[in-house]
């Protein structure tokens, strides 16, 4: 029996449309690699259940709602990135979810969690 191997030169990413005015305190390339971390992914519903400490953003003249994907460690806010809402709210938002504080302990592998937190203006 004979086998062939076809090797193909690396194909560069699509772009995607969230890059251009993306916004996010996570660590990026090695730094991310470093840590040793699992998280869980959890619903809305249940980070909103957990959080003790919830700062809203301000009001804005512009309603606009911007998602934004949380890293919770513990009892902080470890990383967020926005995913969506236009490009001014998007720093704002990531900034207002560094606030939050939540409830520990929450059961079983719950210590590092993340998920979707929804922000109005």
């Amino acid at each position: 029996m004979i086998a062939f191997l076809v090797f193909r030169p690396p194909q560069s990413p699509p772009e995607h449309p969230i890059e251009t005015n993306y916004y996010s305190t996570c660590p990026a390339g090695d730094a991310a690699l470093v840590r040793n971390v699992v998280y869980k992914l959890v619903p809305a519903t249940t980070l909103l259940k957990w959080a003790k400490i919830k700062p809203r953003p301000k009001v804005s003249r512009t309603p606009d709602v911007v998602q934004v994907l949380v890293q919770i460690e513990g009892e902080s806010f470890f990383c967020g990135s926005a995913l969506s809402g236009s490009p001014e709210k998007r720093k704002e938002a990531v900034d207002t979810a560094l606030q939050w504080k939540f409830k520990e302990p929450r059961g079983d592998f719950n210590d590092d969690v993340m998920g979707v937190i929804r922000f109005r203006f």
